[in-house]
């Protein structure tokens, strides 16, 4: 049985929130992990609702005409601020000086504690 026929019940019933298959589906995508992959990054919005995960439709639509007003410059701008938070360089290494302990304990001194 398909994790969503039970949404199939409802004949002639529009399905506003759908579940993240269907929101593949509806994207053309392959995989349900690529709609929590959207929603992680803040891409689209989604509710939980009886802790599930559900799409609305008009965010689907939203998502898609955002998707098509995005110019050849918005990826490349995207890929420049992802980078600007990583170092282009190392730190310089920063050496603690080691500590001195002593290898073995004296014996007198503990003979003349006890």
């Amino acid at each position: 049985m398909p994790r969503d026929a039970n949404l199939d019940r409802g004949a002639g019933l529009e399905v506003r929130l759908l579940s993240p298959d269907r929101a593949a589906a509806y994207l053309g995508l392959r995989s349900r992990w690529a709609i929590y992959r959207l929603v992680a990054s803040g891409q689209l919005r989604a509710v939980k609702v009886a802790g599930k995960i559900r799409v609305d439709h008009a965010d689907l639509d939203t998502f898609i005409e955002a998707l098509k007003g995005q110019t050849r410059e918005r990826p490349i701008q995207m890929a420049r601020q992802a980078a600007s938070g990583v170092p282009q360089s190392l730190s310089p290494l920063t050496r603690r000086a080691p500590r001195v302990r002593p290898v073995t304990i004296p014996v007198t001194a503990a003979r003349r504690e006890a």
